[in-house]
């Protein structure tokens, strides 16, 4: 022991003469505990407002996507013809159709990065990355007639899906919810919704972490 601490000890010992060197640590020990306790539930609360913002923030982006999904009221125009209202882009012209489906590079370029995503998620057996692949693989095809703005919007929200399922598991669910509902806006296109039906299906399961 230091002589300052020995110096320290008589100090207290002579402020406090009628009281124990024990109680006097137990009192000591308390008012440090409770220190403690106020730190930790300051630090818990920093941390649940934290992640009550992030959550927060995520649900919009989501509520976003799935608007973005279900607005498609937009004009076709048909050469020689009157235009009329569908829930497609398209311009028609001599029975040819301009910009309705997404760039065939770029479908293959984002789901060859979702692919690698997939491959990078640490609870990712072999069998079920291999089924994951085929998967994508599938849906590179059949997002083909698939017009663009939808097109987009289905990749964003797997990308989205595949994302959670390795960084933020604990909003997984509802990301997944919400690509299932997503699925909802392409009855016309029951290919794309059984393929990402799947792919959520097993986003979802035990065998990536969910």
């Amino acid at each position: 022991m230091s002589s300052e601490h020995i110096l320290n000890a008589a100090r207290l010992m002579a402020a406090f003469p009628d009281m124990d060197c024990k109680r006097l640590l137990a009192q000591v020990l308390q008012k440090k505990e409770l220190e403690m306790t106020l730190l930790k539930t300051e630090c818990e609360a920093r941390e649940f407002k934290i992640k009550y913002r992030m959550q927060k923030e995520h649900t919009n982006d989501l509520k976003n996507l799935f608007n973005a999904l279900q607005s498609r009221d937009i004009k076709i125009s048909v050469e020689g013809g009157k235009a009329v209202t569908n829930d497609r882009t398209q311009t028609i012209t001599n029975s040819t159709i301009i910009g309705s489906t997404v760039n065939q590079g770029e479908i293959r370029e984002r789901i060859n990065n979702i692919v690698q995503n997939i491959g990078a998620l640490p609870a990712v057996d072999a069998d079920t990355e291999k089924q994951l692949k085929g998967l994508l693989a599938q849906l590179t095809e059949a997002l083909k007639d698939v017009p663009e703005k939808d097109a987009n919007a289905m990749l964003t929200a797997t990308e989205r899906a595949v994302e959670d399922a390795g960084k933020n598991p604990s909003l997984l669910g509802g990301t997944l919810e919400s690509l299932k509902q997503a699925t909802l806006a392409l009855k016309s296109h029951p290919m794309v919704a059984k393929i990402v039906s799947e792919i959520v299906k097993i986003l979802g399961s035990d065998a990536v972490g969910g």
